[in-house]
């Protein structure tokens, strides 16, 4: 499992949860007739698809930046240096499997899609 930054789970989550608000918003719709119709709707979704995938790999750690802190004593040649690593935790790990199932569903959705895209004819 990969460690992400802050900003990296922003992205992916925010690029991640607009596929399931497409998927849903869709499953209230109807289903698109033409091939060219099913092709948006496949295109639309693999990147989403890719950044769920990155959220349920990501683990339970979300890391700020490093804060590295040198001190000098001017009258001696001694130097400290101390590194401090901010992170959260999330404690419940319902989340990488969350999105796992998200990941699982968004690939279903687009292979539906793909056949879709096959079978139909303009």
């Amino acid at each position: 499992m990969a460690d992400v930054s802050v900003i990296e789970f922003i992205v992916y989550a925010l690029v991640g949860y607009s596929g399931i608000i497409l998927l849903i918003a869709s499953a209230f719709r109807e289903i698109p007739s033409t091939a060219s119709g099913s092709t948006i709707r496949a295109i639309w979704i693999l990147p989403s698809l890719f950044c769920v995938y990155m959220l349920a790999s990501a683990g339970t750690d979300i890391y700020f930046e490093d804060t590295t802190t040198t001190l000098i004593n001017l009258n001696t040649t001694e130097t400290w240096t101390e590194t401090k690593q901010d992170k959260i935790t999330l404690y419940q790990p319902v989340w990488v499997t969350l999105h796992i199932l998200f990941f699982f569903m968004l690939l279903i959705f687009f292979i539906w899609n793909i056949i879709q895209l096959l079978v139909k004819r303009e």
